[in-house]
């Protein structure tokens, strides 16, 4: 008998740490620094970060551009994190721990920037848990395309079929699920109502996660 997956990947923002409030507070913060107040956050989520802001500068007429904006809120995220102390989210290091003791690979796909991951990982004190990482940059399309997760598989050397993926989006769902993985999907209270019905599996507690991924074969 073995692990029906081989390797989980984790998505960053909303599984690995909650970080979506965090987002739209400095987004909401940078947006009133150029007078705009009308901004939704529940909008952005699974969003990439350029993307959302070139959309935003597009809008609002923000005199400035996507990659300066992503370094300010950037910036301010990191701040935050460490103004607040947040930790991973709960029952995360339990999850990881069963993985671990069952020799199951772990790796992280994130639209991100490398910068933010980095910091995320480390606030959750994670970091060395996870050897298998890429960043939105590091992939020549972010979520909802797939080559975050291929890029993530192809460094561990795992097909997609021995992958499971954690994801808390609806766009993350598609990026994993046209990747070819098995996809779980994370109901995490502070990622807003997202469709996650595209997901092989949901679960309520993060921890609910290993019932799936330590499916014997």
């Amino acid at each position: 008998m073995s692990n029906r997956f081989k390797m989980a990947v984790f998505d960053l923002d909303g599984v690995i740490l909650d970080s979506e409030p965090l987002h739209a507070r400095s987004i909401i913060e940078l947006l009133e620094s150029y007078g705009v107040s009308d901004f939704h956050p529940e909008e952005n989520i699974g969003m990439s970060s350029e993307r959302m802001w070139a959309w935003l500068i597009e809008k609002h007429g923000i005199p400035s551009t996507p990659e300066e904006m992503v370094e300010q809120m950037t910036d301010r995220d990191e701040q935050q994190m460490r103004a607040f102390g947040m930790g991973g989210t709960r029952h995360l290091n339990e999850l990881l721990d069963r993985l671990e003791e069952n020799g199951v690979l772990l790796g992280i796909a994130s639209s991100s920037e490398r910068r933010f991951v980095d910091a995320a990982l480390r606030q959750a004190q994670v970091k060395e848990r996870f050897p298998y990482t890429l960043a939105g940059s590091e992939a020549p399309r972010k979520k909802p395309a797939p080559d975050l997760y291929l890029g993530v598989l192809k460094k561990a050397g795992v097909r997609p079929e021995e992958a499971a993926a954690i994801e808390d989006s609806s766009t993350g769902l598609r990026a994993a699920k046209q990747a070819g993985l098995f996809c779980i999907g994370y109901r995490n209270p502070t990622s807003g109502e997202q469709d996650l019905s595209e997901a092989d599996a949901v679960v309520e507690d993060l921890l609910d996660a290993a019932a799936y991924l330590l499916e014997q074969r």
